[in-house]
């Protein structure tokens, strides 16, 4: 008989009808269904069974339906690494092995002949001889939270449930893949969502095998120090006085109503006792089960050194204790190997509490995966998938018609995808580029249909300072590639000042600072140019230059940042400056240029912080009164006089309130207009806090205010009158006579050269005011 061989594409499709067939019933709902109820039987069926089957004899049920239940997981296994593709070790493959483990130690029958391999016994309350008298320790108490953590494995199967209820979406997912491309967003979102659940699961998992471990432990050794004490009150009574432990002393411990009271003591204080083996005081002391108390009773079924098939208590609902004195468990005394005490206590209450636990523990971390499986669907829809989607839409739509732009952007809500928070980087980048100002002004250019450049600027008066740091292209020459980070470090303090008193860093250019604030906040840019002055001394960053070996080098070891700084008030034009290759906010005044030539007066007046008379006039009385004048000066551009004022800096700085916690930490005043004033203490509720104030009650500058003795300023005011009224004979012995106060003043000094310098006598035509 001929046998007929299909050929090989017939039998090719047949195969693959076969495999179609059974990976059908596999994703089946039948089979989907059976095996989630399955899965949900060996979650809850071991807690099930320690809280409702009353006699352990009913334990047998439980056990055969585990078995069921492990067969169906083996061929379930099995059949899908068969026929459906690419599940073999994949990470449902794992997962189902880990799952199908975890139910083992739920079947004695598979469970104890592997355990008995390491001569192990996972629950044994029978009494041995043998037994380790040691007590309770916390290696002990880690074993047997080690044996509750495999117990925690069989979370894992939730995780089976997850796939159960995620197959058919999966099954849809493949049936599509070949239409789908593997780039579309709304593809990737679908992966990424079911990829970040997956890591969520397997790390809450996780988190909960490994907690038992990671916590304290806690040892409760009340048993076995009680059982020692009952021991040897027990033994106390001996009347053989070769026997060990005997001989001890000549008359009981306690009375026979008091060791009837230990033995209740002992059955009360933690578990309910079943049976106690101990010597009875009242029969000699020898060792024997003890049965009663004054109200306890040993409870017969449960008693003896091997438990009785009748007892009703489950070999996990009972402990054993056991205690043996130290001489007979290292055999050091002969005739003792048999000296042990035993008792059993019913821990069937807390099993079924650990049970009630453990089944709120399971449907919680369930309540939790479901949750965040659905969160981070959801947010991936709503995050990723859709505005990606729509954006995709949108790109797609202007490569084939670039007229849709318009209509299509409009529907893209940028606040729901993750384009916000790069929206919003590129947003503070170009703040933190521009500043303040700068964004006014590159905000008004762009908000125009076309950018246009060919337009008039803004005019506005303002208060204007430049900052510079003093011998800058010597400090690149020494700092090199680190000149960044010092320039950082000083823009940080004047960026920070600048705008706690309401100013605005406008430009930095090769170290020099261009600094405005609104006309009427001439006090508000006083104080800031103190301010900065102070933390450019008292910053311990800025402060390490002095030990810098590159810094040393060049200006010596007493090194300081040494900053000059002028103000004045006028117009300035501000707008954009550029082409539309490169375009950037500028600033052009005629004040800049001013104060660009006081800041290189500074040498000449040696002083740090040159005023204008302007500015001096928009002052409040007390920033007024804390400011001096020096001079005038002769502005030839502007063909007109200015008087120049300055406030005396030092170098010497007080700390501030709160040492700094870091290094580059500084703290500037963190009061407000309008704040109540609060000196020593004590709250002025009449005077409300204004910048003014400061010149009275800040640490900063009244210490500054300080270093210039009261008489100095009578006494300087004098000499630079008569500097200006051209008496100089006077004023040379007048302003030696103010050095001797004020030692090395920069003003004095100046004058004194100034008139060395015209050979004592002022030049023809001398107005009081030198050329600037």
């Amino acid at each position: 008989m001929n046998k007929i061989v299909p050929d090989d594409g017939s039998y090719r499709e047949f195969q693959q009808g076969i495999r179609k067939k059974v990976e059908d019933i596999i994703d089946g709902k039948v089979v989907t269904i059976c095996m989630a109820c399955v899965t949900i039987w060996v979650l809850f069926g071991d807690d099930i069974r320690t809280l409702s089957a009353e006699n352990k004899d009913n334990d047998y049920i439980f056990f055969i339906t585990y078995e069921i239940c492990l067969s169906l997981f083996l061929i379930e296994i099995f059949m899908n690494s068969i026929f459906i593709p690419g599940y073999k070790f994949s990470f449902f493959f794992w997962l189902d092995v880990v799952a199908t483990i975890s139910l083992l130690p739920d079947i004695p029958g598979i469970r104890d002949p592997f355990l008995a391999l390491f001569n192990y016994k996972l629950y044994d309350s029978d009494a041995h001889f043998d037994t380790s008298p040691v007590r309770n320790t916390t290696k002990l108490d880690y074993t047997s939270r080690g044996i509750q953590t495999i117990r925690y494995i069989r979370l894992v199967r939730i995780v089976k449930l997850y796939k159960y209820f995620t197959k058919s979406t999966e099954n849809e997912e493949e049936e599509n893949e070949s239409q789908i491309d593997k780039m579309d967003p709304e593809y990737l979102g679908k992966n990424l969502s079911d990829v970040t659940t997956r890591r969520v699961i397997i790390g809450v998992l996780l988190m909960l095998l490994l907690l038992p471990l990671l916590q304290p432990g806690t040892v409760d050794n009340a048993p076995y120090f009680g059982l020692q004490t009952l021991f040897w009150t027990g033994r106390s009574g001996c009347n053989d006085p070769t026997g060990f432990g005997c001989g001890i002393t000549t008359s009981n411990y306690v009375s026979n109503e008091g060791w009837y009271y230990m033995i209740d003591w002992y059955a009360n204080a933690s578990y309910p006792l079943l049976w106690l083996y101990i010597p009875d005081m009242l029969n000699g002391g020898v060792i024997g089960n003890v049965s009663r108390g004054l109200t306890w009773t040993e409870v017969s079924d449960c008693a003896g050194k091997k438990v009785p098939s009748a007892c009703d208590k489950r070999d996990e609902e009972m402990e054993l204790v056991t205690y043996t004195p130290i001489e007979c468990y290292n055999k050091s005394v002969k005739g003792c190997e048999e000296i042990e005490a035993f008792a059993r206590f019913d821990v069937g209450e807390h099993s079924r509490s650990q049970s009630r636990g453990n089944i709120v523990i399971t449907v919680f971390v369930g309540i939790i995966l479901a949750t965040a499986s659905v969160a981070f669907a959801y947010d991936t829809q709503k995050i990723v998938i859709k505005p990606v989607t729509r954006m995709h839409s949108v790109i797609k739509s202007l490569a084939e018609d670039p007229l849709k732009m318009a209509e299509e952007v409009t529907q893209i809500d940028i606040k729901e995808s993750i384009l916000e928070e790069t929206i919003n980087k590129i947003g503070t980048l170009l703040q933190m580029s521009f500043g303040l100002k700068g964004s006014e002004i590159m905000s008004s250019l762009f908000s125009e249909p076309e950018m246009n450049l060919i337009k008039l600027g803004s005019k506005e008066r303002s208060v204007i300072a430049l900052c510079t740091v003093q011998d800058f292209p010597s400090i690149i020459d020494c700092l090199q590639e680190e000149v960044l980070v010092f320039i950082n470090k000083i823009a940080r303090i004047v960026h920070t000042c600048t705008t706690r008193w309401s100013g605005t860093a406008c430009n930095n250019d090769l170290g020099i600072f261009t600094i405005t604030w609104p006309e009427t906040k001439a006090s508000d840019a006083l104080v800031s140019l103190i301010k900065i002055s102070a933390e450019l001394h008292r910053a311990t960053d800025i402060m390490a230059y002095k030990s810098n070996p590159k810094i040393v080098t060049k200006f010596g070891d007493n090194y300081l940042v040494d900053i000059a700084m002028a103000a004045h008030i006028g117009w300035i034009i501000q707008g954009p400056l550029g082409s539309n290759i490169k375009v950037a906010p500028g600033y052009i005044s005629p004040s800049i240029d001013l104060c660009k030539k006081l800041i290189m007066a500074v040498e000449e007046f040696k002083v740090p912080l040159l005023l204008t008379g302007e500015f001096y006039s928009s002052l409040e009385e007390k920033g007024q009164n804390a400011c001096r004048r020096i001079g005038n000066v002769m502005i030839q551009e502007l063909e007109a006089f200015m008087g120049l004022y300055t406030f005396d800096l030092t170098d010497e700085v007080p700390l501030p309130d709160h040492r700094r916690v870091a290094e580059g930490q500084f703290d500037i005043d963190k009061r407000k207009p309008g704040d109540p004033i609060i000196l020593n203490e004590i709250d002025i509720e009449d005077l409300e806090f204004t910048p003014e104030h400061l010149f009275l009650f800040d640490n900063d500058i009244v210490m500054m205010q300080r270093s210039v003795p009261t008489q100095f300023q009578g006494v300087f005011a004098k000499g630079l009158e008569a500097f200006e009224a051209g008496n100089w004979a006077d004023a040379k012995q007048i302003l030696d006579e103010a050095l001797k106060i004020k030692v090395a003043d920069g003003p004095c000094i100046s004058m004194q050269e100034f008139m060395e310098a015209c050979g004592m006598k002022p030049p023809e035509g001398w107005s009081g005011s030198r050329n600037l």
